[in-house]
């Protein structure tokens, strides 16, 4: 199926002093986040710490190697599905936010309703993660890992004449250990597979978006 492109009005679509249209564009941001940080990751191979030969990956991006670029999307991914469930939180939780959703029809609440279910897969993971090494590098996160490290972790340091050429390779094996601190360094890849089969589910907040923003595109007989 081809694409189309039109220009929109973004006030007709976007109107001032409307709680619901702020939090569609809110959404709308942070879909096309998501979509960048899954072709971010997910280029190179699924697994975050095992190249895939037949995929060349980003060079550019690369240059610390193709699981530096990978974890720093999946890194990044967690901030995105962060502010994506706070957004949608706030429908239920701001006095203005809930009033205006209670005048919205049944088709743009269910579509709200079933993006805050898909929300609720694993939100504590989400958040502890993203407090660890997503949104911040924390101080106390890093300090822990460092204090729990195994004595014979080792870590790549390339340095050339160029400081493109320089990378802290090891930075891997850092953020590696503030994500799993409590875990032996020979399972934490596997304990990693797991989390990513948790986040893999929230795969589909992008198609519920997609929902969601053409449920208020019809309600306010937009062009869709």
């Amino acid at each position: 199926m081809g694409t189309r492109s039109w220009h929109i009005r973004l006030r007709e679509w976007f109107p001032p002093n409307d709680p619901i249209a702020t939090i569609v564009a809110i959404l709308c941001i942070l879909r096309e986040d998501y979509f960048l940080d899954l072709n971010g990751m997910i280029k190179g191979g699924v697994n975050l710490f095992e190249d895939d030969s037949a995929e060349k990956g980003f060079p550019e991006l690369d240059q610390n190697s193709s699981e530096w670029r990978r974890l720093y999307f999946f890194r990044n991914s967690l901030r995105t599905l962060r502010e994506i469930r706070k957004a949608v939180e706030r429908l239920h939780q701001e006095k203005t936010c809930k009033e205006a959703l209670r005048n919205e029809p049944e088709s743009v609440k269910n579509a709200f309703q079933k993006l805050r279910d898909e929300m609720n897969t694993g939100p504590d993971l989400v958040k502890d993660l993203r407090d660890k090494i997503g949104g911040h590098v924390l101080y106390p996160a890093v300090q822990k890992a460092l204090d729990k490290m195994d004595h014979g972790r080792r870590g790549l340091m390339q340095v050339g004449e160029r400081r493109g050429k320089i990378h802290y390779k090891f930075t891997g094996e850092l953020v590696l250990a503030m994500m799993l601190p409590d875990i032996a360094p020979e399972g934490q890849i596997q304990k990693l597979d797991g989390i990513l089969s948790t986040t893999a589910k929230l795969v589909l907040v992008m198609s519920t978006i997609d929902d969601v923003v053409a449920a208020y595109a019809e309600s306010r007989n937009l062009r869709w």
